[in-house]
């Protein structure tokens, strides 16, 4: 792997597991964030210059987009050093250079699964996708870290929970179909369109009840 490569996968993983939940980033904030770094730091670069109108049409925002600058400059995330005809130039902070924002960890500092967020981190997800040992959690169709999707067997809307218990790997299809339905529910309707067997639905409803048992505990590496 280049070097220019890892670095760039450990400020996405910094951004990710550190700078988002420490700055507490909404998804537009983490939209305008983002585009700010690939215009500057992802070049090797501390700052962008930028008009308002081509940030708000990259990112789809309109004019909220001001308001979200002044947010991540309040945030400490950036700092606006000037703005003129040609634009406003920006000097963006990458996770390491924001006081607070990565806590050293030793090793004997290990990670709690029963509070991680296995649903918003980098770490998380490949826990999980391992975890589900390249097959989805449902119709058992095999799935890679590339084509996987993390899904929430209880719905957002139900409960909010990025616990272990909650959070499983699935194939596009499955996330598409399963919409707002129970997971068992779901289970019963992949055997009724003939996408499992009746033992493959029974060993899935059998896995369902040792996901929400805390049975099925992923390994953070």
């Amino acid at each position: 792997m280049r070097a220019d490569t890892a670095d760039t996968m450990q400020l996405r993983i910094d951004i990710e597991d550190h700078l988002i939940p420490f700055l507490q980033l909404d998804a537009h904030l983490r939209a305008v964030y983002y585009h700010l770094v690939r215009r500057s730091r992802l070049l090797r670069q501390r700052t962008v210059e930028i008009s308002i109108d081509s940030l708000a049409k990259a990112t789809g925002l309109s004019t909220q987009v001001r308001q979200h600058i002044r947010t991540l400059e309040a945030k400490g995330a950036l700092k606006i050093l000037s703005r003129g005809r040609t634009g406003t130039t920006i000097e963006v902070y990458t996770p390491s250079e924001i006081p607070g924002c990565i806590r050293a960890k030793s090793p004997s500092d290990p990670v709690d699964l029963e509070t991680y967020d296995f649903y918003t981190t980098t770490l998380g997800r490949g826990a999980i996708i391992e975890r589900e040992g390249g097959q989805c959690f449902y119709c058992l169709r095999g799935i890679s870290s590339d084509s996987a999707v993390l899904d929430h067997a209880v719905g957002r809307l139900i409960r909010l929970d990025n616990s272990y218990r909650n959070i499983v790997a699935s194939c596009h299809e499955c996330n598409s179909l399963k919409s707002g339905m129970s997971p068992d529910d779901f289970v019963r309707e992949l055997y009724r369109r003939g996408r499992l067997t009746g033992n493959e639905m029974e060993s899935r409803l059998a896995s369902l009840a040792a996901l929400q048992q805390g049975e099925l505990k992923p390994e953070i590496r």
